[in-house]
């Protein structure tokens, strides 16, 4: 462990939580692209159109826009960790339920992302998986952090 302020136990520092939070995130994320491709699956999208809405260069590049989702989702994850850190101890296993509630926040903000330009292309998914996307994401990460600790 690296020296630093300690949060949560007294043998992790924050550069620590955030790097687990950062791996758990994109760990997480990869579920909820799974997610995603299945349900574009079912709506006749195929795997390519679905990660390539998520190119934020506009060149509807698949493998940019997994790699930019898989970014976000580990930023995301980190920040998830840095929050609840002070508190995860306490939380045990509610943390897949603060998990939850984080990826209901995300989704609500991927929301008002989606009525700007740069949200257009993400509008041609289907609306209920976006949300299920979003629980499954927060769950996922809270339970990898709660392993974790």
């Amino acid at each position: 462990m690296t020296e630093g302020k300690v949060l949560g136990r007294a043998s992790r520092s924050a550069g620590d939580i955030a790097v687990d939070g950062l791996l758990r995130g994109v760990a997480a994320g990869l579920a909820m692209m799974a997610l995603l491709v299945i349900s574009g699956l079912l709506a006749q999208l195929g795997p390519r159109l679905v990660l390539s809405r998520f190119d934020p260069t506009g060149g509807n590049s698949a493998l940019s826009g997994a790699l930019a989702h898989l970014a976000t989702a580990g930023i995301y994850g980190l920040l998830f960790a840095l929050l609840t850190a002070p508190v995860a101890a306490r939380l045990g296993a509610r943390l897949v339920l603060a998990g939850v509630v984080y990826g209901l926040a995300l989704w609500l903000v991927s929301l008002g992302l989606m009525g700007s330009e740069l949200g257009a292309p993400l509008r041609a998914l289907p609306p209920a998986s976006w949300l299920l996307a979003h629980v499954v994401f927060g769950g996922i990460l809270g339970w990898l952090l709660a392993v974790r600790r």
